[in-house]
């Protein structure tokens, strides 16, 4: 496992933590709490752990504390597995106790003025108590320096050195499954789920101070705070590899003569320097080529092939995206007639 580094950033503890607390650890087997505290004890977390349950002294033969104050000292993240109505809470500690939470569990069930009022709760308990949040129904975070898999993922993420970022834990889980596959590893993946405390830009800006992320991949179905995500976007595209993929396509324009906001998006992507994909198939691609720490520079592409046909469907594929062939010197073109079969 590589060594260790903390970004300069003030989500550190959130994404990057040193210190982790399972509220609603649970030695129920397929209970949540379970999945995630066994996902932490078999990554090797190297940081302190800790179970939280007011109902057991011990889960899975490891000391339970009655509440995060039980705890006796600050904690970096609360990843918290306890059911939704207990949240607030739970977020009620004295500031400086506890610097960020990440709600696994879902939002409560019922009508929507029931939902907005805890949502509002949370959110007043949480910024008295200084606490960034993920979520509710957050797929949780990884980092894989740190041995730190604080999921409901089954599978684990490969060390590496993307950064991967969703409003979507399954999408996250099925990049993650793939991944693994593949051979692909990530320095962190973060899914932050339904209407989180913390915005897709922050998260770009981390990604970005970030010393062991050389490439982002970012999954997005709505930006809540457009200004100040593309003001993030164009900074870190400028550094590191951007791939985007976005859902919700078909929304219709605000008037009958104005754009999609679809193409809009697109053409904000477009001049941030980021790379757009529209399936899933080439998220991974892009996820692979990014993987291969050998980004190309310019705009041009050489196709080498075993037949007319295949390399004149790529040459006419690069024509529509706009992706010039490049021109081979006497030198490569000499070394390749070495290579190749005659004709």
């Amino acid at each position: 496992m590589a060594l260790a580094t903390t970004p300069a950033h003030y989500l550190a503890p959130l994404l990057a933590p040193r210190s982790v607390a399972v509220v609603g650890a649970s030695s129920r087997p397929e209970s949540l709490g379970r999945v995630v505290y066994e996902n932490l004890l078999a990554g090797g977390f190297q940081g302190e752990l800790f179970a939280v349950n007011p109902n057991h002294g011990k889960v899975l033969g490891r000391r339970a504390y009655a509440s995060l104050a039980a705890i006796g000292r600050p904690i970096d993240l609360a990843v918290i597995c306890a059911p939704s109505a207990a949240a607030p809470d739970i977020l009620t500690v004295g500031r400086g106790q506890l610097r960020g939470a990440a709600i696994l569990t879902d939002a409560p069930s019922g009508d929507a003025a029931a939902y907005r009022r805890w949502r509002h709760d949370l959110s007043e308990r949480a910024r008295a108590s200084g606490v960034r949040v993920l979520g509710p129904a957050s797929f949780g975070v990884v980092r894989t320096s740190l041995g730190l898999n604080a999921t409901v993922g089954a599978v684990a993420a490969l060390p590496g050195r993307l950064s991967l970022i969703s409003q979507s834990g399954a999408v996250a889980m099925a990049l993650l499954d793939f991944a693994r596959t593949a051979g692909i590893g990530f320095a962190s993946v973060v899914a932050f789920g339904a209407g989180s405390d913390v915005e897709t830009s922050e998260l770009l800006e981390f990604a970005l101070t970030d010393p062991e992320t050389d490439g982002i991949v970012l999954y997005l179905e709505t930006v809540k705070d457009a200004r100040r995500f593309m003001s993030a976007l164009r900074v870190a595209a400028r550094a590191k590899p951007v791939v985007v993929l976005k859902a919700g396509r078909g929304d219709a324009p605000a008037t009958a003569h104005a754009p999609s906001p679809d193409r809009v998006f697109d053409a904000a992507l477009r001049r941030a320097g980021t790379v757009r994909v529209s399936t899933y198939t080439q998220l991974f691609a892009a996820a692979r080529i990014l993987a291969a720490g050998r980004v190309p520079r310019g705009n041009r592409v050489a196709i080498i092939t075993n037949g007319r046909g295949p390399g004149l469907l790529a040459a006419d594929r690069a024509a529509d995206a706009g992706v010039a062939l490049a021109a081979f010197t006497r030198e490569t073109q000499a070394a390749l007639a070495d290579l190749l079969p005659p004709g």
